[in-house]
């Protein structure tokens, strides 16, 4: 690979830097193909260029990481013998880590099947998934690895790669699944200390169903001191009460604009569109 290119080196950094963004920055948050199914999202971004030279490579990657958007999701197994691996996409490289600024994170991990254990004193159950357990701790050493730079984020979940619609029995939601990532967030203290040290006041947080969207702000303290399950299981309530506030509306019995207040704490206000 050649160290550099004259005519680049002519031209002065602010237009490099321009002619960098026109080609390696996506308008949309850039996903993994588990999370790009849903719409078969397409990027117009010409990575290629990054080999053209050792300074191209080294000026076009703190474009790409730093002005794109990443959304991390998991990869869940495709079987019930396959535990998971705790992978996440788009695969980010440590090196790369300090450089990103504006982050998503998925923390669905939406097992094949349910397995559950019953709780010993306290009744109810839990999952059991290795998997879950090993991606909450990779995002735990991503969160670390970020917080140098990062400006923005965004947490939540998406749950329309795997469930199409909710009117479907057979292709339903399934709650237990649905909550299994935050079940382990709650008891990962090393994800809950990597939430703390991110150098932002305010966490976004957004959920997506197929007919149904929360998109929220919380103020970090409030966050923490608050159970992800919890979180999740308020979304999941408030999702239903859209949806049946829609069947009302179609009855006749109730006018709705789709539109409802949630929890109200330390400037928290959960609003969701349906």
């Amino acid at each position: 690979m050649a160290t550099s290119t004259p005519f680049l080196s002519l031209l002065p950094p602010e237009l490099r830097l321009q002619i960098y963004s026109q080609l390696l920055v996506a308008p949309t948050p850039l996903k993994g193909p588990t999370a790009r199914q849903v719409y078969d999202e397409k990027y117009d971004i010409h990575t290629a260029v990054m080999r053209t030279n050792k300074q191209v490579y080294t000026e076009a990657r703190h474009v790409f990481f730093g002005m794109n958007t990443f959304r991390i999701s998991s990869i869940p197994p495709q079987n019930d013998s396959d535990e998971g691996s705790g992978a996440f996409e788009p695969p980010l490289q440590l090196q790369n880590l300090n450089l990103i600024r504006y982050l998503e994170v998925d923390l669905l991990y939406y097992q094949p099947t349910s397995r559950t254990t019953s709780r010993n004193h306290h009744g109810g159950w839990k999952p059991m998934c290795n998997g879950a357990d090993r991606y909450i701790t990779s995002l735990s050493y991503l969160l670390g690895g970020v917080k140098e730079n990062l400006r923005t984020i965004r947490l939540g979940a998406d749950v329309r790669p795997y469930v199409r619609t909710t009117n479907e029995e057979e292709n339903s939601l399934d709650i237990s699944r649905f909550i299994t990532g935050f079940q382990y967030a709650d008891h990962s203290s090393r994800f809950k200390q990597a939430i703390a040290a991110l150098p932002v006041r305010q966490l976004q947080l957004r959920f997506d169903f197929p007919e149904t969207y929360f998109d929220f702000k919380v103020e970090k303290d409030v966050l923490n001191k608050w159970s992800w399950v919890y979180l999740a299981g308020q979304v999941a309530l408030k999702k239903s009460e859209v949806e049946l506030r829609e069947i009302m509306g179609e009855l006749g019995e109730e006018e709705t604009a789709g539109v409802v207040d949630g929890i109200r704490e330390g400037a928290v206000m959960l609003k969701c569109m349906a």
